[in-house]
């Protein structure tokens, strides 16, 4: 995990370095917030640098831990089938390459994973998979979910994006699994619940599943808004050791609003909200934000 989160941060570090550079400052990254639901703009690399930058160690942690206590299921000592609603670059499929490699294997010999996202994101990785996929397109309207490539999936995973969905969007959502065929006696339901809105996405998750038992005849055995976290707030440190984030990249962040070329060229900022949204870009380090349900469902 130490030499992951170093490598790629590394990466996408030199990345948006090269950004500012070729930006002349900061601005687009100004808009990277969450708070009245906002969603920033991803399609600008910049941002999608940022993001990750932020965001990719912490996730990474985050699934890490949901695959490893996944895995412990005999039944994924075989190949198995991945689907990623809204998957990014597909940084949950880092964390399964990483929980793969503990129990002694890789991805590359046992997953099949698609993941779906409207936007191209940089950074993703394959790790050598052939069955590594990630389909631009909006999962709304992408029809039977587990024809998906003639594909029925043992796990269905929404990495932080199930309250990402406009309202309508999700109800289209609970229509295409209504209308799904669903094969497999046994499937896992993921989501990695977002901090900020977990009462939303708890409801959502409670929704589909629902939907899973009501219209497929799957039980699901626990109650719909159960969900993990850490009752005391630590460094991700304390619970796994590997975490270890660049110290050059995190006092960068830290002071962010301090290293735009505008502002240190003409001694201010262009805009008057420019400090204010960049001076808390800071990356995640702590294990507040791991909050996430898992459901195995059978029927």
């Amino acid at each position: 995990m130490r030499r992951t989160i170093n490598d790629i941060t590394n990466e996408i570090f030199k990345g948006f370095l090269e950004s500012i550079e070729r930006n002349d400052g900061l601005c687009p990254v100004k808009g990277l917030r969450y708070d009245g639901m906002r969603l920033p703009d991803y399609t600008d690399l910049m941002v999608q640098q940022l993001y990750l930058l932020r965001y990719f160690p912490a996730y990474l942690v985050e699934y890490f831990d949901i695959y490893r206590d996944i895995l412990k299921n005999k039944r994924f000592k075989k190949s198995f089938r991945v689907l990623s609603v809204g998957c990014g670059c597909g940084l949950d499929y880092y964390a399964l390459e990483l929980a793969l490699q503990k129990k002694g294997t890789t991805c590359a010999e046992t997953v099949y994973y698609t993941g779906v996202d409207k936007i191209e994101w940089a950074y993703s990785n394959d790790f050598g998979n052939e069955d590594f996929k990630i389909l631009l397109c909006d999962f709304i309207g992408i029809g039977d979910v587990n024809k998906i490539q003639d594909k029925a999936f043992d796990i269905i995973i929404f990495p932080k994006s199930i309250g990402e969905f406009s309202d309508s969007d999700f109800k289209s959502l609970i229509k295409q699994f209504k209308n799904s065929t669903f094969p497999k006696k046994e499937i896992y339901i993921i989501s990695s619940i977002r901090k900020e809105y977990t009462a939303i996405d708890q409801d959502r998750m409670a929704n589909l599943l629902i939907c899973l038992e009501n219209e497929h005849g799957y039980d699901s055995n626990k109650p719909k808004t159960e969900y993990i976290y850490y009752k005391n707030s630590a460094g991700l440190r304390k619970d796994f050791y590997d975490f270890v984030y660049p110290d050059e990249i995190f006092y960068f962040l830290n002071k962010l609003d301090s290293k735009c070329p505008t502002q240190l060229r003409n001694k201010q900022f262009c805009e008057s909200d420019c400090q204010q949204n960049l001076n808390n870009k800071r990356p995640i380090l702590k294990n507040d934000h791991i909050r996430y349900q898992y459901f195995r469902l059978k029927k």
